[in-house]
């Protein structure tokens, strides 16, 4: 049986869910931080562990009409989400963008790592710049969008009705676990953590 491909649609199917939902506390933070920092766009981005392709869920005001496209982004790009809490500028042209924000290949990203509450990278905010070296006080905007739209994000997820399902099928896995002596373990490639399931250590 395999676990973590279990959880792991539970997971994808809670952000998809997200998706279709009006987000308009983190459409909110979104456009503040656009307006702070002066960007060209900020965005919220779904991500895939197994592939670059990442879904837009929700973006500032002026660049609505990109919600629900998606975008190519790099792999350097996902994995700097797990080393820091937001990257230095990348350059837009590493990115695939779509055709609404194609005037953002010229331009600059900061990306951020929006986590969920067992620290699993699940999203992660695109911040669009025309300048390359940021300011402190453009620097302290985008912590705090960051920050702000990770815990907005953690706190929908929580009120979610597969919250209490995901849950259930991670006690019933373990369950199945002991009572078969058979444990498991999971590699994270971008974070390069393993995790093992209980079980494994007994």
């Amino acid at each position: 049986m395999d676990w973590s491909s279990t959880i792991m649609q539970l997971h994808d199917g809670l952000l998809g869910s997200l998706q279709d939902n009006s987000l308009p506390e983190i459409t909110s933070r979104l456009s503040e931080a656009k307006v702070n920092m002066e960007a060209t766009a900020v965005l919220l981005v779904s991500i895939s562990p197994a592939s670059t392709r990442v879904g837009i869920l929700c973006c500032d005001d002026i660049n609505a009409d990109s919600e629900k496209e998606s975008l190519i982004m790099p792999k350097h790009a996902q994995l700097l989400l797990s080393m820091t809490e937001l990257s230095a500028t990348l350059p837009g042209s590493d990115f695939e963008w779509p055709k609404a924000l194609n005037n953002c290949a010229n331009q600059n990203v900061i990306v951020g790592g929006i986590k969920d509450f067992q620290g699993n990278i699940i999203g992660a905010v695109l911040i669009v710049l025309r300048c390359h070296q940021l300011t402190s006080q453009q620097k302290h905007y985008a912590s705090i969008a960051r920050q702000q739209v990770e815990l907005g994000l953690q706190y929908k997820l929580i009120q979610h009705p597969f919250t209490d399902k995901l849950a259930e099928k991670i006690q019933l896995l373990n369950e199945i676990g002991r009572i078969s002596h058979v444990g498991g373990w999971e590699l994270d490639l971008h974070a390069g953590l393993v995790s093992w399931t209980r079980e494994t250590y007994l």
